[in-house]
């Protein structure tokens, strides 16, 4: 279960930061250009980066309380 949790971790931390390097990028660009309709398109790229940010909070906190129950109940024996 622990090399699960790792390997999906590892692969969707870097999306994450990709997502919101992407989102930067454009929205700046788009407003340097004065482009609103790209400005807005940018946002899609904040909204993957805020889906995958929330998978990752309820994937960690999903480990953390099953490493809660494995310690307490599972370990003590």
């Amino acid at each position: 279960m622990d090399i699960l949790f790792l390997v999906t971790y590892a692969v969707l931390l870097p999306l994450q930061a990709y997502y919101f390097f992407v989102f930067s990028g454009k929205s700046r660009k788009s407003m340097q250009y004065e482009d609103s309709i790209g400005f807005n398109q940018s946002f899609k790229w904040l909204l993957r980066h805020a889906v995958i940010a929330a998978i990752l909070f309820c994937l960690n906190s999903i480990w953390g309380f099953f490493n809660v129950i494995r310690e307490t109940y599972f370990l003590n024996y």
